[in-house]
């Protein structure tokens, strides 16, 4: 049965809030993995730290730039298509990471894509659809989304270290770029919707 049938036929905001409290989650890998990568980056390449953490900077100047862009992509073509689109940005990002051999491949993979796809993919996109969806409860969804999105960001640190001692940091950005593909772009395409009618939203 697809999201907007059944919205039709019940209230699905939580159905969109149990999907976005999941990328919530994810959202840590976005939040945390530089820094837990940088000491491995610099060992193996011989690279400059401050001229390795300078993809960080990127990445966020790159957030920081998208939001007018993201907010006027919601209000056109609507939130969900900004997360798949966002998110989708951000595994190629990381997917990139696996491969990646040269200083302006870091900055690129995760300054310019992963930064793009936490921009148009992320907070601002995922908060749009609960405040859609809610009314009466729409603080205590708030809270669950973004309580969600904080544990993600405990609880991925020790993953990604726990990951990059037994497998590497290469296979580490694997495993990441396909945790955003299956939970961050795949799970919301199929479970997010933005069909409401007004009878639903009152009710929560």
């Amino acid at each position: 049965m697809s999201a907007n049938v059944t919205s039709d036929r019940g209230f699905y905001g939580w159905v969109n809030l149990a999907t976005a409290a999941i990328m919530g989650v994810i959202g840590g890998l976005y939040i945390v993995s530089f820094s837990y990568f940088l000491p491995f980056l610099i060992r193996d390449f011989g690279w400059n730290r401050g001229m390795t953490s300078l993809a960080a900077t990127i990445n966020m100047i790159v957030m920081g730039v998208c939001g007018p862009f993201a907010g006027a992509f919601i209000a056109k073509y609507g939130a969900k298509r900004s997360i798949v689109m966002g998110n989708f940005l951000g595994f190629l990002g990381f997917f990139l990471l696996f491969f990646h051999m040269h200083l302006w491949e870091l900055f690129l993979g995760y300054g310019v894509l992963v930064g793009t796809g936490v921009g148009f993919g992320g907070l601002l996109a995922s908060t749009t659809v609960i405040n859609n969806w809610f009314v009466k409860k729409r603080s205590m969804a708030l809270g669950i989304f973004l309580g969600c999105g904080g544990a993600g960001g405990i609880v991925m640190g020790p993953a990604i270290v726990a990951l990059i001692n037994s497998i590497g940091w290469r296979a580490t950005f694997l495993v990441i770029s396909f945790c955003v593909m299956l939970f961050a772009v795949i799970l919301p395409a199929i479970f997010i919707s933005t069909c409401i009618t007004k009878i639903y939203a009152k009710r929560s």
